[in-house]
């Protein structure tokens, strides 16, 4: 049996293996063969949900991370539409979730000082920014809470994000 070809995305994005999959969305390693590194790429499933919400994650995911750069948060490198209208964000890639920091025994898991100013003030740090940005994350867990090679955090997943300019006053 012959090996399938690699998937390239957007002329640009070898997809290799599925590193995380989601309610929304897979998120792959891939190769960037621009600039040779490797990258995560956000896939949104289309096969699994209406088109219109796909479409709203997206553009939430886009539009917060397209307005924050923080050491904190992860990195948007690019964003798109591949030709079968499956619209995908590229991310710098992290090593693996606080989950599995915490399954790898990680530093920040040694003690209460080192959870605090490995991982609670650095989040505290990118929410508040975010916030002062006008975006509420609302999904704060886990496994939207990625690990840098270096053991920094940085906070992903803003597909249910709420981007204040976008909210209608109303009267109650």
């Amino acid at each position: 049996m012959a090996a399938e070809p690699p998937k390239i995305l957007a002329d640009r994005y070898v997809l290799q293996e599925a590193l995380q999959s989601g309610g929304m969305a897979t998120v792959f390693r891939a190769r960037d063969l621009v600039t040779d590194e490797l990258v995560a790429v956000k896939c949104f499933d289309r096969d699994r949900h209406l088109p219109e919400i796909e479409r709203e994650a997206f553009w939430r995911e886009v539009e917060a991370l397209r307005n924050l750069t923080h050491p904190h948060i992860v990195k948007l490198r690019d964003s798109g539409e591949d030709a079968n209208g499956r619209f995908f964000v590229v991310l710098d890639l992290m090593k693996h979730d606080l989950i599995a920091e915490r399954a790898g025994r990680g530093r920040a898991f040694e003690g209460w000082d080192d959870w605090a100013d490995l991982v609670v003030l650095p989040l505290l740090d990118a929410l508040s920014f975010a916030h002062e940005s006008g975006i509420a994350h609302r999904d704060v867990k886990p496994a939207n809470i990625l690990v840098a090679e270096d053991g920094s955090v940085r906070l992903a997943d803003f597909s249910i994000s709420k981007l204040k300019r976008t909210l209608q006053p109303r009267i109650t």
